[in-house]
């Protein structure tokens, strides 16, 4: 944090002010939140044994404390919506039957963000404008410490040698004022930004019918880190291209893509614009709309910053799926598109056009309820270039210490369509697809595809009370695929 920007917030927190201005990504959130789509996210941690509620409840007090970003609730101003500091302490609750159901409510004095427990599981949900994965999972594994050293006094000599004492975890206005800092604006830089690499455009809607809130349905599976990343490896990408382009796949081979595109609708447009040349396959351009990613950017890779609030940006990757191109020409062109939008040039241009929005005068004379309107228009808007969310959390580590405590972590995210997540711990590397579609063939696809690739996968059967999800299906799922079970 630069001088003057640490002097102002060390003002601001000794005068005792509570209030704080929503991040450029945060804005959206509560115009965009409604019965479509929570805006809610659970990370989990998966234990060794059953949760002692009771514990928890002693550690989520202690945790707090050097978290205190956490406890606040949102307001309408007259011109921004604003967080605003809550003296209300956090209660552990049972698991809500429905995963990711909505914490936001206007003019509620709720707060944010909820920890519940269930059998061996701990969950953290959280309403998206408070943070990112990131400040969530970094908030759930000092939640999970603290739990560890107040249920088995675990000596925390080895996590203060991994040098945590000093981070975030130790707490001080320095730490604070780290925590709630708007990192957008922080390196937001008005120069002119190298020209970004492409327009978003209209991308293929999976379409169907849909189903609400309580019947989203939770697929999840787990694999083995170091045969996934092996499996990529050879395949000369990364993890999170692998199974970008795996999910992209999956959407290609759904039964509803197939009607509508598949090899007789392909060769209609070939025998009238010609077959598709080489360059045309590795590019996936094509007549038909493009299969969509949005995938979130980590912006922390990129700048220094300790920020829990939200500090991501994101990128959009396609393929058109022209006749005859290969699951090897999908990989060469995701490969190609993560390379080209994950420069520092092209990453600083797409968070700065953000940032350049919200800094223009007339953002702050535009009363709050016109700005959710056109919120609300932009989100819809910009929804028809997106087919589906792809967000890889990356690795959780915590101190050896835990680990004989630990099985693994684990996250579900709320969608108004359909969404995978991933995070790994050890060798343990977890996947979730959630969908408000009513068919389930794409989840199922995506299954196929991993086993067809060689890869072994478990499903997860977490049994979610009050939900209508895939795990019905999860015995069935251990040994065989099949997409037509799962209709309904």
């Amino acid at each position: 944090m630069n001088r003057e920007a640490e002097t102002r917030e060390m003002k601001r927190m000794s005068l005792g002010i509570r209030r704080r201005k929503l991040d450029n990504v945060a804005l959206a959130f509560p115009a965009a939140t409604g019965k479509a789509d929570s805006r809610v996210f659970r990370i989990c941690c998966r234990l060794q044994e059953q949760v002692d509620k009771t514990v928890l409840q002693e550690a989520l007090l202690e945790t707090i404390k050097r978290y205190p970003i956490f406890n606040s609730v949102l307001r309408r101003g007259n011109f921004w919506y604003y967080f605003e500091k809550s003296k209300t302490q956090p209660v552990v609750v049972d698991e809500k039957p429905v995963p990711c159901s909505p914490l936001y409510e206007a003019g509620s004095e709720k707060m944010l963000y909820q920890v519940s427990c269930r059998e061996n599981r701990i969950n953290l949900e959280v309403f998206h404008a408070l943070t990112d994965g990131t400040g969530a999972i970094e908030f759930l594994t000092e939640i999970v410490k603290d739990y560890l050293w107040k249920k088995h006094g675990i000596e925390m000599a080895e996590a203060e040698t991994a040098g945590e004492a000093g981070g975030a975890a130790a707490g001080g206005p320095a730490a604070f004022a780290a925590q709630e800092e708007d990192s957008f604006q922080r390196y937001y830089s008005p120069e002119k930004q190298e020209k970004r690499s492409r327009k978003s455009e209209p991308a293929y809607q999976i379409g169907g019918r849909r189903v609400g809130q309580e019947e989203m349905r939770i697929l999840e599976c787990t694999l083995s880190v170091q045969e996934l990343l092996k499996k990529a490896r050879a395949c000369g990408v990364s993890i999170t291209e692998y199974l970008s382009a795996v999910l992209m796949q999956a959407i290609a081979e759904s039964e509803r893509y197939q009607k509508r595109w598949g090899k007789k609708r392909a060769g209609l447009f070939s025998s009238v614009r010609g077959v598709r040349s080489a360059a045309q396959i590795r590019s996936g351009q094509t007549e038909k709309p493009p299969v969509t990613l949005m995938i979130p950017v980590n912006l922390r890779k990129y700048y220094p910053s300790k920020s829990l609030s939200n500090f991501f940006g994101l990128m959009e990757i396609e393929y058109g799926f022209p006749e005859g191109a290969s699951f090897a020409d999908l990989l060469a062109h995701v490969k190609k598109r993560f390379t080209e939008d994950l420069t520092k040039g092209q990453v600083a241009a797409r968070m700065n056009g953000f940032v350049r929005i919200e800094k223009n005068p007339l953002m702050h004379i535009i009363p709050l309820p016109v700005k959710d309107f056109f919120l609300k228009i932009g989100t819809t808007l910009g929804g028809r270039n997106v087919t589906a969310v792809f967000s890889n959390m990356s690795i959780i580590s915590l101190p050896d210490c835990y680990t004989p405590y630990i099985e693994g972590f684990g996250a579900i995210a709320s969608t108004d369509k359909l969404q995978m997540c991933a995070c790994s711990y050890q060798d343990s590397f977890y996947i979730s697809i959630t969908s408000k579609y009513r068919r389930t063939d794409i989840p199922a696809k995506v299954l196929e595809i991993l086993r067809r690739e060689g890869l072994t996968v478990s499903v997860r059967n977490e049994n979610y009370t009050g939900v209508s999800p895939f795990s019905w299906m999860a015995e069935k799922l251990k040994s065989k695929t099949r997409p037509d079970v799962f209709r309904k």
